[in-house]
Formats: structure tokens, C-alpha cells, sequence
């Protein structure tokens, strides 16, 4: 498990960027965290990294699912899970459907899921907090590689 200090947004988007050069396909990034502490800014850092125009880049807190396509075409998949409540509720969704393709997904709030998701998936768990300062976070990642762990 990796820990960094976040002092400010630019040092955000600087680990973000660095996060996305080790991504593998097919991508599974969890984010933990508590409400507004930077978990949709940080997936907003990565997705633009991805190629993925800016404009388009917005929580999914209503939506569940937002699909960004990046300029070579390619689906990313964004999902906020902060108001389901129960497990069952997922299942009215199209969030299972996701995985039959190769791709990156982004999933804020996987608590209910964490325990199901697809084993030859690599996963990059990131859980950003509040420091005991009001203006940084603290940053832990771990990336688990199906191939090679």
C-alpha cells in the first residue's frame, strides 16, 4: 500500500496522471473515500489523461453510469454507487454487463460490489481521506495486477 500527502488539486493531478500510466487492461479502479473529499475529481484527472474530451467528465451521483468514450473511440465507464442502498438495487442497472468487454471502469462508492467483482480484472484501490488539516488529503493506493500478483 502506497501513502502520499495531497496538498492542493495540482498535486492530485499529478498522481492521477502518474496512477494512469500503470493501467492494464481490463482496469478496475475502486475509490473510497468520505462525501467531497475528492473521489470525482480525481476519476475527472484520470479520464482526461485517458483522452477523454473535458467537457464531458461529471459525476454519475444521479445517473449511476456515465460512459466517457476517449478519441481513439474506446467505452470508460464511470459509476457512483453513493445512493444505493442494498445490493439488489444494483442488479436493475447495467453495471454487470460492463465486464464482458476489456475496458477501464471507474467505481465511486464499491463497497457493495467489492466482494463480487470479476477475479482477472487488474485493481487499483484508492482510498483519499481527509487529513487532519483542513486543506490536504491523504492519499492510499494499492494496484493489484491479475497476471502477476
Amino acid at each position: 500500500m502506497h501513502t502520499k500527502e495531497i496538498k492542493n488539486l495540482a498535486e492530485l493531478q499529478k498522481i492521477s496522471l502518474e496512477l494512469v500510466k500503470g493501467f492494464t487492461l481490463p482496469q478496475l479502479i475502486l475509490l473510497e473515500g468520505p462525501l467531497a473529499v475528492g473521489k470525482t475529481q480525481m476519476v475527472r484527472y484520470m479520464a482526461e489523461a485517458l483522452d477523454c474530451p473535458k467537457k464531458d467528465i461529471c459525476s454519475p451521483t444521479f445517473s449511476l453510469i456515465n460512459v466517457y468514450k476517449n478519441q481513439k473511440g474506446n467505452d470508460i465507464y464511470h459509476i457512483d454507487f453513493y445512493r444505493i442502498k442494498k445490493r439488489e438495487d444494483i442488479e436493475s442497472t447495467s453495471f454487470w454487463d460492463i465486464f464482458y468487454e476489456p475496458t477501464i471502469i471507474f467505481i465511486e462508492w464499491p463497497m457493495l460490489v467489492k466482494n463480487n467483482l470479476p477475479p482477472l480484472w487488474n485493481q487499483l484501490d484508492i482510498d483519499l481521506s481527509f487529513s487532519n488539516n483542513s486543506t490536504s488529503r491523504i492519499l492510499k493506493w494499492k494496484q493489484k495486477n491479475t497476471l502477476s500478483d
